[in-house]
């Protein structure tokens, strides 16, 4: 198996549906680094996350991004783009 070459289309891995907990946490985020470095690894150019408004909005007009941010800034560390959907 080769990584995908530069010219082929970009692969984005949609996450799991639980990435970000109830709670507004990120659900194991040492098993995610893990995870997505190997996705990265596999020539995977990034990845798909759903945003569960329930979650970034807890309360009207109070808004809790966190969770997101700190999966943003693991994909970054890791070289991985992501499309929010």
């Amino acid at each position: 198996w080769q990584p995908a070459k530069s010219d082929s289309a970009p692969v984005f891995v949609m996450m799991s549906l639980t990435a970000v907990s109830n709670d507004g946490t990120v659900f194991d985020p040492t098993g995610l680094r893990a995870n997505l470095t190997k996705l990265k690894g596999a020539g995977a150019h990034g990845i798909m996350l759903d945003v569960w408004w329930g979650i970034t909005e807890p309360e009207p007009m109070k808004y809790n991004f966190a969770p997101y941010r700190e999966i943003v800034e693991i994909c970054g560390s890791i070289g991985l783009k992501i499309q929010f959907v």
